[in-house]
């Protein structure tokens, strides 16, 4: 039986900013701001420090990034790396929100925070300077909404989390997944690396690929079919398929720029600004200058490429230098150098891991598939034009 919706005052139905207490300098789990990914619902990781100041939180709080760009940018999470009754903190740029017992479900809290009901009110009420703007708490604690009731809230939040749970599981799969191939590579090429193998530059073993940026004025050169991948594309895919990017661009801006197609399982690796973020590409993409393609050499063994990568990345970006951004260079690579298996070796080697890559490929895409459909839910659903049956 579905009951009809109320219109409630966001802080009648929802805490906000609740009071907890920490020692100064006592030990506890911290949420950076970087540990919020945009739109996921797990924060990728926590520290434990010394409590000098920060917003506190539970199991089962929302944080929201209340500052500039990170909450256009998505930056939510629901907490659940506590133990009953240990208090975790965070910057001070968050707002927390918590369930009302009887009145809201915590995990319906989490997918309001990220709806438009929520965000569009919080976004408009920022302000400050420029770069530098801040929700209003009290604009968000006295907007009015429509509130389901608690049983529908929480079968909405059964839906939506359902498919978050699944999102999760694949991408955990496929950290195992690369944790396995990467233990592969380095059994083989590491520690029984054969006495008779001649070191050599990681030029022998790779070839690096230029990218360039069509002309921005022109827009018969933007908006096409081709996926062009920026550094930004590859730090929030850090080690991981890239399926899509921020920008597309058509057959005549790669044809009248530095931009080259790569193909599908090319590594691509950021070279300037922030250097060492690599990624595999999903399917055929152009990429910017600021980057390097990187394709095996005379051979067709991508996987072997990504994780010589993989296993090279810190004595590359040791090499970095760059009086305003560190830079990665051909030579960085060239003065690199590595035991040098036999082609066969490599071939072998390949054939053995692409069973795992081709999982993570698959999981990959499944992964894109619910999310779009949590996307599409998600709006529906938090406004009523979809209903779920209680």
């Amino acid at each position: 039986m579905m009951g009809k919706w109320k219109e409630r005052k966001l802080g009648d139905v929802i805490e906000i900013n609740p009071t907890e207490f920490l020692s100064k300098g006592a030990l506890a789990k911290k949420i950076a701001m970087d540990a919020l990914n945009p739109f996921t619902k797990k924060p990728s990781s926590f520290s434990i420090e010394g409590y000098n100041g920060g917003m506190k939180f539970r199991n089962g709080d929302t944080i929201v990034a209340r500052i500039t760009p990170c909450l256009e940018n998505g930056k939510t999470a629901f907490i659940t790396i506590l133990d009953d009754n240990e208090i975790g903190f965070g910057s001070t740029e968050y707002i927390v929100l918590r369930e009302r017992q009887g009145i809201s479900d915590k995990h319906f809290v989490y997918y309001f925070a990220i709806s438009s009901g929520f965000r569009d009110v919080a976004i408009l009420s920022m302000t400050g300077s420029s770069g530098r703007q801040r929700v209003q708490t009290d604009v968000v604690i006295n907007h009015s909404f429509l509130l389901p009731t608690l049983s529908e809230q929480k079968a909405i939040a059964s839906v939506l989390s359902s498919l978050d749970d699944k999102i999760d599981l694949l991408h955990r799969q496929n950290k195992t997944l690369e944790a396995m191939a990467e233990t592969l590579f380095r059994q083989w090429f590491v520690e029984e690396a054969q006495d008779d193998w001649k070191y050599g530059s990681l030029l022998e073993v790779i070839e690096l690929v230029g990218g360039g940026t069509p002309k921005t004025p022109i827009a018969e050169y933007w908006d096409g079919d081709i996926p062009w991948l920026s550094g930004g594309d590859i730090a929030s895919n850090h080690k991981s398929f890239v399926k899509n990017t921020k920008k597309n661009i058509t057959e005549a801006g790669l044809a009248n720029s530095a931009a080259k197609l790569l193909p599908k399982y090319a590594t691509v690796i950021s070279a300037r600004g922030t250097v060492g973020k690599y990624c595999l590409l999903a399917r055929p993409m152009a990429f910017s200058q600021s980057n390097y393609g990187i394709l095996p050499k005379n051979s067709e063994c991508y996987f072997f490429t990504y994780l010589l990568i993989n296993y090279v990345v810190e004595e590359l970006e040791s090499s970095a230098y760059g009086s305003v951004f560190d830079t990665i260079t051909t030579t960085t690579f060239k003065e690199n150098n590595i035991p040098l298996p036999s082609e066969t070796e490599i071939h072998h080697f390949d054939n053995s891991v692409s069973v795992y890559f081709k999982k993570m490929f698959l999981n990959k895409s499944q992964i894109h598939t619910l999310e779009k459909l949590r996307d599409t839910l998600l709006p529906k659903l938090m406004s009523g034009e979809a209903r779920v049956t209680v």
